[in-house]
């Protein structure tokens, strides 16, 4: 995912924003904490060419293939997940380092599972 230039093109203006870290996330919630990744993007001040990069970062987050789960979908209706306004609010580059990060366990979590 294109997250290094998306971070070097976001002013890191001191905004603030709802950031799930990966120690603050449930076990069967990582779908709600990508979900409000892609919420607050939108919300990232950038140089006007990554418009369209937030865009394509925003729809390849919403891609079944990106929500890993390792719960059972009971698990996963049952799940006391957070709310995306409920998480501390960090900074922007925070916030693209915490995203970085869950993204990464995912990829770790595939490649375990297969």
């Amino acid at each position: 995912m294109d997250l290094g230039r998306l971070n070097k093109s976001v002013l890191h203006n001191g905004l603030m924003l709802n950031t799930p870290q990966i120690d603050e996330i449930e076990k069967c919630c990582y779908g709600s904490a990508i979900q409000c990744f892609s919420e607050k993007l939108s919300e990232l001040k950038s140089i006007e060419s990554a418009g369209s990069l937030k865009n394509k970062i925003r729809r390849n987050l919403s891609k079944a293939t990106i929500h890993v789960n390792t719960c059972s979908a009971e698990d996963t209706l049952n799940a006391n997940c957070q709310t995306c306004d409920s998480y501390p609010m960090r900074d922007s580059k925070e916030f693209i380092q915490a995203l970085k990060t869950l993204l990464q366990s995912s990829i770790n979590k595939l490649t375990l599972k297969a």
